[in-house]
């Protein structure tokens, strides 16, 4: 292996780590919209509040849980992206772990024992 596919392998566990933790984070995300969701079915108020950055704006209660499974579905639709490039990026660090690995096997074989040398007494 050279230092060209070193250097690929250890870009792709990079990138490997960066979209398992977007995933974690998205995953965190859409939990935090199903509580809210599910705080606002159960409510028996018609309306709720959105914070809109330094305030809170009044909506009607329907408004908030279709942007909130809105924003749901936008998110379990980038989970699929990053899964799709989870599999790409889990394909190539293999590929180039098995190219690794064989050459290590070769390298091993190539090996040559020493001859055992006789004492002459």
């Amino acid at each position: 292996m050279d230092q060209k596919e070193i250097m690929e392998f250890n870009q792709y566990s990079n990138q490997l780590n960066m979209i398992n933790s977007q995933v974690m984070n998205i995953k965190g995300m859409i939990d935090r919209i199903k509580e809210n969701t599910d705080e606002l079915n159960k409510t028996k108020e018609t309306h709720g509040y959105k914070n809109m950055g330094l305030i809170l704006v009044k909506k009607p209660k329907a408004e908030l849980i279709k942007e909130l499974e809105d924003n749901k579905k936008s998110l379990e639709l980038r989970i699929k992206t990053l899964e799709t490039q989870e599999k790409i990026v889990t394909a190539k660090i293999k590929e180039l772990k098995a190219k690794f690995d064989a050459e290590q096997n070769n390298s091993a074989k190539q090996v040559v024992k020493a001859p055992e040398k006789k004492d002459k007494k």
